[in-house]
């Protein structure tokens, strides 16, 4: 039973935006941030089973070379200054890709699974390039 309406959520969202904060989503490819901006990503998951392998926000969908890709440009982006938060599955794969940086694991509910038994928490990690490990 998802919040369609969170009254709250948007009045605090509306107090960020009215502070200056902005939200896009632009492809990391025609865009650079600048030193003192904070960058939240999102990437797709690779695959953790059989079953959870949606990859599909790009037409050839997304492979350990982006993900890597991506780690790279975070990388340079971290050292002029930028400090990223990145979200991701909490896999070894995954840990060692983001350990040069502060890696704090949690739990993420999810709603989704075509077996009820697959329905629940499942193992995430937050990266944030401004902790070192």
């Amino acid at each position: 039973n998802p919040t369609i309406l969170d009254a709250e959520n948007l009045i605090e969202v509306s107090t960020l935006l009215s502070l200056g904060a902005w939200v896009d989503h632009v492809e990391a490819t025609f865009w650079t941030p600048q030193a003192g901006d904070v960058v939240y990503l999102d990437p797709p998951y690779l695959a953790v089973s059989k079953t959870s392998n949606f990859r599909s926000y790009l037409a050839s969908g997304w492979t350990e070379q982006n993900a890597d890709d991506l780690a790279a440009k975070v990388a340079l982006w971290a050292e002029a200054g930028v400090r990223v938060l990145i979200s991701d599955a909490d896999t070894p794969g995954t840990r060692a890709r983001w350990g040069r940086w502060l890696i704090q694991g949690l739990q993420a509910r999810r709603g989704i699974n075509s077996k009820a038994s697959g329905r629940g928490p499942v193992g995430e990690i937050l990266v944030d390039t401004q902790g070192t490990t």
